[in-house]
Order: C-alpha cells, then sequence, then structure tokens
C-alpha cells in the first residue's frame, strides 16, 4: 500500500487568502450582446442604477420597444413635459434609471426569443392567456408586472403553455 503524505498540525490550517480567481458563471446566450445586460449581475445593474442612466438609452428603449413618448412617460411614472425637457446627456433619477434597466432586460429576451423586434412590440400588444388575457404592455408599469412578463417570456422560450 502506497504510503500517503502526512500532515502536520501546522499545514491543516489552511491560508485565510483566495490562491486562485473564482470561476465565473454567466447565463444567456453568449451570441446575444444586445447592450450586455444579458449576463450583468444583479450588483451591476443596481450600480448602473445608483449612477443613473442618460436620456440617450431612454429613447434608445423607447424605440427598440415601439413606444410612444407617452407611453413611455405612463410606464416611467414621469410627466411627459419631463422626458421632453431633458437633454439626451442627461442623467434620469434612481427610480426611472432601474426602470429602464429593468425594461431593457425584458427588450434583450424578447429580442432573444422572437428574434424579431416587430414580432416582440407585437405581442407586448396582444392578450396573453397566461396573463388573465391582459396585454404584456399593460402591466410594464411596476416591477411586479416586469417580472411576471418576464417569466411568460422565459416559459415561451421552453415551449411551456403560455
Amino acid at each position: 500500500m502506497a504510503e500517503g503524505k502526512k500532515y502536520t498540525l501546522k499545514e491543516t490550517n489552511p491560508p485565510m487568502e483566495a490562491r486562485e480567481a473564482a470561476p465565473i458563471y454567466t447565463t444567456g446566450n453568449p451570441e446575444f450582446q444586445h447592450s450586455g445586460l444579458w449576463d450583468t449581475t444583479s450588483h451591476n445593474l443596481a450600480l448602473q442604477a445608483r449612477s443613473g442612466v442618460t436620456m440617450a438609452k431612454v429613447h434608445h428603449i423607447r424605440e427598440a420597444l415601439g413606444f410612444s413618448p407617452e407611453e413611455l412617460a405612463s410606464l416611467l411614472h414621469v410627466s411627459l413635459r419631463t422626458l421632453q425637457r431633458r437633454q439626451v446627456s442627461d442623467v434620469m433619477s434612481v427610480p426611472v434609471s432601474e426602470r429602464i434597466l429593468q425594461l431593457e432586460k425584458l427588450l434583450q429576451q424578447g429580442e432573444y426569443i422572437f428574434e424579431e423586434p416587430d414580432a416582440f412590440q407585437g405581442w407586448l400588444r396582444e392578450p396573453v392567456l397566461a396573463l388573465g388575457g391582459d396585454t404584456p404592455y399593460s402591466l410594464l408599469d411596476t416591477q411586479f408586472g416586469i417580472r411576471l412578463v418576464s417569466q411568460v417570456l422565459g416559459r415561451l422560450a421552453f415551449g411551456v403553455y403560455a
């Protein structure tokens, strides 16, 4: 029988420092790189929301989702005038930034599943049985609604009844 290594009491206490990098686990499709948010952690999203998103991103998300300025203002719980007077480089408040980042993640998920932006925009406007006959758009004014729509999209991606 081969003899194993003998350890002394000193060697049994491992060092209190990392000797190698921790593995990185990602989810989602690596080919899908809309804005890098697909693989971003909640921590990074929280930091982005705190820093605020620019009006340029707000305009981009509005156009990509096919929303009118009035519709987006309603979803963000701000007045249309607030959106109109902001400059492209202006930074939005934390609650508005958080909602925009959530909508952006939903947009990425929808574009990945539907592959065509127009198809996803159309789906947002159609009643969905899994949502009690409501349209996905009608639920996007709350965090819970966005999460629910995201869950339905996830079910669609795996062919589950939605």
